[in-house]
């Protein structure tokens, strides 16, 4: 009998996160708003009874959430390299200079 491996499910990369506070039904819930290369995403993470311990929830959550968001965005651009040409026609003698 071979086992057989389950396919990992396909994580994106979030590129930013929000933590938003929203007032409903006389609670106070929390909504994490995250951006995707493929669209955004709307979680209810939190309910509370308060406005201020949903505000409070929602900064843990959202710092929490941006800690895992690659920083490429942020980082100053002079940092990058920039993209390598690739050629794929075949190389002359003409072409390098070589006599």
């Amino acid at each position: 009998m071979t086992e057989q491996r389950q396919a990992r499910p396909y994580v994106e990369e979030a590129m930013s996160a929000d933590a938003v506070v929203v007032q409903e039904n006389g609670r106070w819930v929390v909504y994490l708003d995250v951006v995707l290369a493929s669209g955004a995403v709307r979680r209810k993470v939190a309910d509370e009874h308060d406005e201020r311990r949903a505000q409070q929830s929602a900064r843990i959550i959202e710092h929490n959430a941006r800690r895992c968001i690659p920083r490429l965005v942020t980082r100053d651009p002079s940092e990058f390299l920039p993209p390598h040409r690739i050629d794929h026609r075949p190389v002359d003698d003409d072409d390098r200079g070589v006599q």
